[in-house]
């Protein structure tokens, strides 16, 4: 699932096993419940938009391995893949996606401790966690970061949070600190957000993976909704600010014991100016801050898609 309203994180994070399949002469087939949004994450592949869910998806019978990524279960999707394939694979980091009737991949941080049952699959917690490739080779020494803050609410930014974020931002940082925000040029107020590009707010509009990775290296810290963009931040050794904007995110409050984020929770709007003016004093503290980064890049090493590739492929 992806594209402009439900987003790119379900592409984004299937990616890197998809290169990693790819690397080893396994064929992939790309089904996407969305729209051509994606398709500039995802070509050349073979790449089929359609409501796959509900529809018949004639290459399953012939398929090794089927791996669904959605927001929800698609049950009879499910049901089918499974009556022509065993090797059916549910990507979940909820709590109880053991519960699941399917084969379960869990790379949520310390998913591993969960009870095991029949859903189980041993690839589970964050050594599993996939990173695109593009992210590999853009991790900086702390010490070479510059005064910036990079703000990234998703790509459709579903609470309308970066304009308001930004204003925030330059009340509570120093003049000689830099504000990025991560955009794209369908957001609701990006006329707006225009308007808002001065010496110290840069957007980053519609931008590749290697150049979005590459400005987002050089920043202190991060302001950022929960999801799969944390475990990026966390490979890079960036510390994020850290709100909750879904209720499909709950589960990124696994971070929140970690020392890698300043957690938010669920957004507030009555609260979340005060929450997130305590957030940035905190990571502006310099020992704090690298403090974080040094645990996030210990965190995640980079390596889970092939070892998730690899596990699939056994």
């Amino acid at each position: 699932m992806g594209g402009r309203k439900t987003g790119f994180g379900h592409v984004a994070r299937i990616l890197p096993i998809i290169q990693a399949f790819e690397a080893n002469d396994i064929e992939v087939e790309i089904h996407v419940d969305g729209d051509d949004a994606v398709e500039a994450l995802l070509s050349p592949r073979n790449i089929y938009i359609n409501d796959w869910p509900n529809e018949s998806c004639p290459t399953l019978q012939s398929s090794d391995i089927v791996l669904i990524d959605t927001l929800t279960f698609p049950a009879s999707f499910v049901q089918s893949a499974q009556s022509q394939t065993p090797q059916v694979y549910f990507v979940s980091d909820a709590n109880d996606s053991n519960e699941l009737p399917v084969h379960v991949l869990n790379w949520r941080l310390k998913a591993e401790f969960d009870a095991p049952n029949r859903a189980y699959t041993g690839i589970t917690g964050a050594k599993y966690v996939p990173v695109r490739s593009e992210l590999l080779s853009c991790q900086k020494p702390v010490e070479q970061r510059k005064k910036e803050v990079v703000i990234s609410m998703g790509s459709g930014d579903v609470l309308n949070l970066i304009p308001s974020t930004i204003d925030y931002c330059l009340d509570y940082l120093s003049n000689n600190y830099c504000i990025k925000a991560i955009v794209r040029s369908y957001h609701p107020q990006f006329k707006e957000l225009e308007n808002l590009q001065s010496e110290r707010v840069e957007l980053i509009v519609d931008v590749s993976s290697d150049v979005l990775f590459e400005k987002m290296s050089t920043c202190e810290f991060a302001i950022a909704s929960g999801g799969h963009s944390i475990y990026e931040f966390a490979y890079l050794g960036i510390p994020v600010v850290h709100v909750l904007i879904a209720e499909n995110q709950k589960p990124a409050q696994c971070w929140n014991e970690t020392g890698f984020t300043y957690p938010l929770n669920q957004y507030d709007e009555k609260t979340y100016a005060n929450k997130l003016k305590a957030g940035v004093e905190y990571f502006i503290d310099n020992d704090r801050r690298i403090q974080s980064a040094i645990i996030g890049m210990q965190l995640i090493d980079g390596n889970g898609a092939i070892r998730t590739a690899k596990a699939l492929m056994e």
